[in-house]
């Protein structure tokens, strides 16, 4: 998992590339250098008008810079030494500044909703960058939505590479984070440590909603760090946050399941994600309120018990009779009535008196 998270950080640096602009003079200084000697920056910024913008504040920040998103950072602005505003004459400078590259962000005083972002890079034999004098734009925004398998109190941040910028998404995951005009990265992260963070390179800022999801629906993929995350999902979009996923699994070498058992009044959704759960042998989901089974249950081929009894199934998926290797399955006190062939002989195989069982006084309610 950290090879693929060095390879993406690794593409998000090259996707953060730019030229380097060159032009500019005198200023208010900012560093953030780590001794002296270290070469500087020099900038100018100008309003709309063609006139010098004063007191512009001017945030200096590497573009592989997250701001933190722990809940003391949160609370409060978060300001470092690596700041400062511009002069009367719209200039500023930075001394002292380390190698690398960097974002220069350049906001309008008293709030005013204009911006723009500077990118240079500094190496071991520059000694002075001067920046082309550029102006101050109108901000535009990134928006989206981040959303888990987990329903409106799993919380979620949006970060900005190379900005100061974290956000909450509201309950539903939406987020708007206002930036100068630029292509960035973000980097999404839940407040739950069972899920994995998400990255995402070369978002533009130009108002088109993105769609991120904090969990693949592909069972195989590598954003899944063990089946943990998936049984947490399950758990979330039935509302369940306050119980730990490890309370209701029997986890096998490598992060793997090989028993989930839950029985609880408010698990009443079963999601297609439980397919992912490929080694799981005893699936037990027993006395809650089911109402529908997933097709992916069907690629659970190694199930070896199947207990569905006590919920609301009025049917059951085809895709469940690729289960073949049962040695109990329990399908009383459900619903169920008329199923397709297959699926009645299948039941018929493995549970031969089901349908005695059945409350059919509900079906078709």
């Amino acid at each position: 998992m950290d090879t693929i998270k060095n390879v993406v950080l690794a593409l998000i640096l090259a996707a953060l590339c730019a030229p380097i602009f060159h032009c500019a003079t005198e200023i208010s200084d900012g560093g953030s250098g780590t001794g002296t000697g270290n070469p500087v920056i020099i900038g100018k910024v100008y309003n709309q008008n063609g006139s010098p913008a004063s007191n512009a504040r001017v945030l200096l920040r590497r573009t592989d810079f997250l701001k933190d998103t722990s809940l003391a950072r949160l609370q409060k602005e978060y300001i470092d030494s690596n700041d400062t505003v511009t002069g009367n004459d719209g200039t500023f400078r930075f001394t002292n500044v380390d190698t690398g590259r960097y974002f220069i962000e350049a906001a309008a005083k008293n709030n005013a909703p204009y911006a723009m972002l500077f990118t240079c890079q500094i190496t071991k034999y520059d000694k002075e960058i001067k920046l082309a004098g550029d102006t101050l734009r109108p901000m535009e925004h990134i928006i989206g939505n981040a959303s888990l398998y987990g329903g409106p109190n799993a919380k979620k941040y949006v970060q900005v590479y190379g900005l100061d910028r974290v956000v909450e998404a509201d309950a539903a995951g939406d987020f708007k984070i206002p930036v100068p005009n630029g292509t960035y990265s973000l980097m999404i992260v839940a407040a739950s440590s069972e899920y994995d963070n998400v990255a995402i390179s070369s978002v533009e800022s130009n108002d088109v909603p993105l769609s991120i999801k904090m969990l693949s629906d592909n069972p195989v993929s590598d954003s899944w760090i063990c089946d943990t995350l998936i049984v947490r999902a399950i758990l979330d979009s039935n509302g369940l946050y306050d119980y730990e996923a490890d309370f209701f699994i029997t986890i096998i070498e490598n992060g793997r399941a090989y028993q989930l058992d839950i029985e609880h009044p408010s698990m009443h959704v079963i999601p297609s994600i439980v397919g992912g759960l490929h080694t799981l042998r005893d699936l037990e989901i027993q006395y809650s309120s089911v109402d529908e089974i997933p097709q992916r249950i069907g690629e659970l081929i190694d199930l070896k018990e199947l207990e569905l009894n006590g919920n609301m199934l009025r049917t059951l998926p085809v895709e469940i009779t690729n289960i073949q290797k049962l040695t109990e399955l329990r399908l009383e006190n459900n619903r169920l009535k008329n199923l397709p062939p297959a699926v009645k002989a299948w039941a018929d195989k493995f549970d031969p008196g089901w349908a005695d069982t059945q409350d059919t006084t509900s079906v078709g309610r």
